[in-house]
């Protein structure tokens, strides 16, 4: 195959696989040696193309609160590095087993940005583009108010307030809250 023996003996009506052959044209001749009943015979040259396989590379769209930084999400038919761009910074993510994921280290502001990939043709696979979103939302500024009996005012105090620039989850704790005295109902 391909100028090269491949030393396979078959018998009549067997079929040779073969597999692993990369993208392109390659050809085939069959060889018998003879035997004392036949001579030696050698077939027509075969000529056979296997088409490049379509690359498949999708990304879902991400949404961030500020100052977090998300974490994208590659799935791909073929494994292997990639390259994937975020605001203009590349990220090289790792598809195995059809799924791939890397984190945005940039801080981005708030607002919407491209993620963007455009795999080169290879010698294999065809090429593959394509674009999805990343955006970074407000962060939701959280006033709480408790209603007890009496009515009690709960105030966010300034370790709650870095606590949530510091860390992806909150947890009030007693020395995070302040709370009012308790208010008398007005008599009607």
């Amino acid at each position: 195959m391909d100028g090269a023996t491949a030393g396979t003996e078959l018998d009549v009506g067997e079929n040779l696989v073969l597999s692993g052959l990369a993208a392109g044209g390659h050809t085939v001749v069959a060889k018998y040696g003879g035997d004392g009943k036949y001579g030696p015979s050698e077939s027509a040259l075969l000529t056979f193309t296997i088409a490049k396989a379509a690359l498949d590379i999708n990304v879902a769209d991400v949404t961030v609160n500020y100052p977090n930084k998300g974490i994208v999400e590659v799935k791909a038919n073929v494994d292997g590095k990639y390259n994937i761009t975020v605001n203009d910074k590349d990220y090289e993510v790792t598809v195995v087993d059809g799924v791939g994921t890397f984190d945005v280290t940039e801080e981005l502001a708030v607002g919407e940005y491209d993620i963007e990939w455009d795999i080169a043709e290879s010698e294999n696979y065809t090429a593959a583009s394509g674009s999805a979103l990343y955006k970074v939302d407000k962060t939701a500024l959280i006033s709480l108010l408790m209603v007890t009996r009496p009515l009690t005012l709960v105030k966010l105090t300034q370790s709650l307030l870095q606590s949530m620039k510091m860390q992806k989850e909150l947890s009030l704790t007693p020395s995070m809250v302040q709370m009012s005295i308790p208010m008398e109902y007005p008599k009607i």
